[in-house]
């Protein structure tokens, strides 16, 4: 702050040398262009030293204290209010635009400064240094000293920067040694011309511009700016002893005009230094987009072309070094279509050939060409058309892109969507888009389209038993061997699993595609080479043919499902075609799959006992668990519709558990009120031996929940089941075993029966079919089988209890076949839990009947 009050100062006391009123008016005023700088520059805190330096120089020059402390306020305030102004105009230092100038110089400079010229002007006034006529005078003069001060001291100091003249002495002392010696010739000719010869006079207001304006545009505004004020001293020295152009016996007038000249200099130089930062700026703009047009360019380019009016090549520039397919002088002088393209026709050559005679542009025109190492190779290309300044078409320019590594990770893409990765036949969704395109070619030529639908037979066991490894090497022979047994013209899919499907497109005759089937078939008896061994499987095909069948893609793929689910149904290893009465079916599959979840949120269900009786007492002391749904709409609904329907959507876990707890809680209120021997059996679905959830109790626990022995169930199990063979299955059967649940074996005889079944699992008993019983009569096949039975059972300690007894001869021929046990309507029909203890309570002391053999 001391400093530059003292700068202040000093430079004030230069000012006032020239005073035109008194001691305080003057033309020259460099320290508010001092103020001006240092308040921009350093910030308002700075005040105290403008006006502590303000008034130092006023009270120097005889001024009164009133007056010296009312003219520094005034000298004071300007600066800072130009301060202000310069940094809520977003001044730049750096004169980047021509804007800058005009807020320094209309702004910071003739605008601020009138607040200093009025407040100085009205001090004087007051002080009576200056008489009232006088006023006007005194604040021009005023006025214009604070704006010269401002407008060449101020812009000296406000764009001064230190690192400029140092780059600028560090980079080429060659330009300051000429500046320098510019400015020694400019002393001499400028200021030492005689006034008064013409030439001398044009030369010293010509010259001083010149050297100037060359600063300006060589060296930028700083340098400018701090020449401008160098001119003023020194011109402003040789005015003073009557030397220059504008030397004049009236002092005042001689000051007013140099200061004019200079001003007007000024502001022209700092404009010039304005204008060419612009262009600067614009230079730099242009250089950048050029720079990035170029790397953009180089990013999205292997290779610029050119092409004439005949549309024959005559320039190519391979930026990427040998991207291009072919050699330059291969095509220099021929057109595109010269070398044929891999994957162009001629019809394609003719659209672009149409494009090119319109003179059109082109863009990402895609070709294909074999290199010189017979590599096909992808290209991209985009090009327009050139026309001289008269409009006249010359040809075509464009760049190229090698596109070969995109292309084949399209088609990889391409594959991975399309395509199954274990047997490369198509998958599902090529699959759908092949039959739509098939259906649509059948609608123009009237020919049938055939959809098969395979799937593998215990599949599921070669996985299972095998492994993965085995089931996907299995896979992919069958693929094979379902592709074999194709025309060229059909398709083959892997739709998902063990499921593959089959186009058979342009049928004539539904013999075509029942030979297919039969083929198909056939080559599955083949073992398949797996590497554990020899593997055999079976498939079921489903087939729906299109119209006859069905017109839409959805319905002829239901279509051909519904067929391969009859296939399976009906043993396996053959064809079916589709029917309206399977079509039938699978709705009414469908609806009861629907009502089933419902029935078992409503509690649609219910249990039903069906008596046993023991043959050789005539009494009741066990009862088969039956299920019954009667729905409200439907009414009753057999077991045999809804329990196969039932095992394939899963519910017959929920639902199987929950008549098993009902017939726990039966047998729990029969042995306590009637008979503590009393046993219900319940029937286990397959599936639910195979279920793993272990959200439902184990029967032992929850037996013993309710306080009763494992005997008092008994589980009820079908011979399908342990042809499974799983190891889940004997381990249920060892924990039945392990905790006292009986087991029973249900349907004997009617299924693959195998004696060594009987003996690796723990059977308590053996229930003889009804398809036995039904035509059982003396000397009958049926009434031998039944013997038969039941001497083995007896043999392996087993009991035996039969189905269906209907007739007392029937009841009477079992007994003398040693029968244990019989259920039928014989003896009682299916019954509520109400009706079954009213019939314990009050069973008839039935004779035991008479031995017939």
């Amino acid at each position: 702050m001391l400093v530059l009050a003292v700068c202040y100062f000093l430079a004030g006391r230069v000012g006032l040398e020239l005073a035109t009123f008194g001691t305080l008016v003057t033309l020259v005023w460099m320290p508010t262009g001092i103020a001006v700088a240092a308040l921009f520059r350093w910030g308002w805190q700075y005040w105290p030293a403008i006006w502590l330096g303000a008034l130092a120089v006023n009270f120097s020059v005889s001024a009164s204290l009133g007056l010296s402390l009312g003219v520094s306020i005034g000298n004071t305030l300007a600066p800072l209010i130009a301060a202000k102004a310069l940094q809520r105009w977003r001044f730049n230092p750096d004169i980047g635009s021509a804007r800058d100038v005009l807020v320094f110089v209309g702004v910071a400079s003739l605008l601020s400064m009138t607040v200093s010229a009025s407040g100085g002007a009205m001090t004087l006034l007051v002080g009576q240094s200056i008489a009232a006529t006088q006023v006007g005078y005194a604040w021009f003069t005023w006025w214009l000293g604070d704006a010269v001060g401002v407008v060449l001291a101020g812009m000296a100091l406000v764009t001064y920067r230190h690192e400029h003249y140092k780059r600028l002495i560090r980079g080429s002392k060659r330009k300051v040694l000429l500046v320098s010696v510019l400015w020694v010739a400019f002393i001499g000719i400028a200021w030492m011309t005689v006034p008064n010869h013409p030439v001398g006079q044009i030369l010293s207001l010509t010259f001083p511009v010149g050297v100037l304006v060359w600063i300006a545009f060589q060296l930028g505004p700083s340098p400018a700016a701090s020449a401008v004020l160098g001119l003023s001293i020194l011109g402003s020295w040789a005015l003073v002893n009557g030397w220059g152009p504008f030397a004049d016996p009236q002092l005042y007038l001689a000051i007013t005009k140099f200061w004019a000249y200079m001003n007007t200099v000024a502001i022209l130089v700092l404009l010039v230094s304005a204008l060419n930062a612009e262009r600067g700026h614009v230079y730099q703009s242009l250089a950048r987009s050029e720079a990035r047009f170029r790397s953009l360019t180089q990013l999205s380019a292997d290779w610029y072309w050119e092409q004439d009016a005949e549309f024959k090549f005559v320039r190519i520039i391979d930026e990427s070094r040998n991207s291009y397919p072919l050699a330059k002088d291969e095509l220099i002088g021929h057109t595109r279509w010269d070398i044929p393209a891999v994957n162009l026709d001629e019809a394609s050559w003719s659209a672009h050939k149409a494009t090119l005679a319109a003179h059109l542009p082109f863009y990402d025109f895609e070709i294909a060409r074999k290199d010189r190492s017979n590599e096909v190779r992808w290209s991209s290309i985009s090009g327009i058309p050139i026309r001289d300044p008269d409009g006249t078409f010359t040809g075509y320019y464009g760049i190229g892109k090698d596109i070969t590594q995109k292309k084949r990770a399209q088609d990889a893409v391409s594959r991975l969507a399309h395509f199954d990765k274990l047997t490369g036949l198509p998958n599902r969704l090529l699959f759908m888009d092949r039959l739509q395109i098939e259906v649509q070619r059948g609608k123009r030529t009237g020919h049938q389209v055939g959809v098969l639908l395979l799937d593998i037979d215990h599949f599921k066991e070669v996985n299972d038993t095998l492994g993965h490894d085995e089931g996907d090497l299995l896979l992919q022979q069958a693929a094979l061997r379902v592709s074999g047994c194709l025309r060229e013209t059909d398709v083959a899919a892997r739709l998902g699993g063990d499921e593959f499907a089959v186009i058979v497109t342009a049928i004539e005759d539904v013999p075509d595609v029942e030979r297919i089937a039969e083929k198909i078939l056939d080559t599955f008896t083949a073992p398949f080479q797996l590497n554990a061994g020899k593997g055999y499987v079976s498939a079921s095909i489903g087939i729906a043919l299109y119209p006859s069948d069905e017109t839409q893609i959805d319905d002829l793929l239901k279509a051909a499902d519904q067929a391969m689910y009859a296939a399976k149904s009906a043993g396996r290893n053959r064809f079916n075609f589709f029917t309206r009465e399977l079509q039938l079916q699978a709705q009414n599959r469908q609806w009861l799959t629907s009502a089933l979840y419902e029935a078992l949120r409503t509690e649609q269900f219910s249990v039903v006992y069906q008596p046993i009786v023991e043959l050789a007492t005539s009494t009741c002391h066990k009862a088969e668990a039956l299920v019954r749904w009667h729905h409200p709409s439907r009414g009753n609904i057999s077991p045999a519709e809804f329990i196969g329907v039932a095992e394939s959507c899963g519910l017959i876990v929920p639902l199987g558990q929950w008549v098993f707890s009902q017939a726990a809680l039966e047998v729990q209120r029969i042995r306590g009120a009637l008979d503590r021997r009393f046993q219900i059996s319940v029937n286990k679905s397959p599936v639910q031996f195979n279920d793993v959830d272990k959200t439902h109790i184990p029967w032992s626990q929850h037996l013993e929940h309710l306080g009763l022995p494992c005997d008092s169930i008994i589980a009820e199990i079908t011979e399908g089941l342990l042809l499974e063979d799983k190891p889940i299955v004997a381990t249920r059967l060892k924990e039945f075993q392990q905790t006292g649940v009986q087991v029973a074996l249900d349907d004997f005889g009617t299924g693959f029966s195998s004696l060594a079944y009987l003996q690796k699992y723990d059977i308590d008993y053996l229930k003889i079919d009804q398809v036995f019983i039904r035509n059982l009569s003396p000397g009958s096949k049926e009434l031998a089988l039944c013997e038969a039975i039941v001497v083995m059972a007896h043999k392996l300690n087993l009991k035996v209890i039969a189905e269906g007894v209907e007739t007392q001869e029937q009841r009477d021929l079992l007994f003398s076949a040693g029968c244990d046990f019989a259920q039928g309507y014989f003896f009682a029909r299916p019954m509520s839990g109400e009706a079954l203890h009213s019939y314990l309570a009050t069973q008839p002391a039935m004779q035991p009947p008479p031995v017939l053999i």
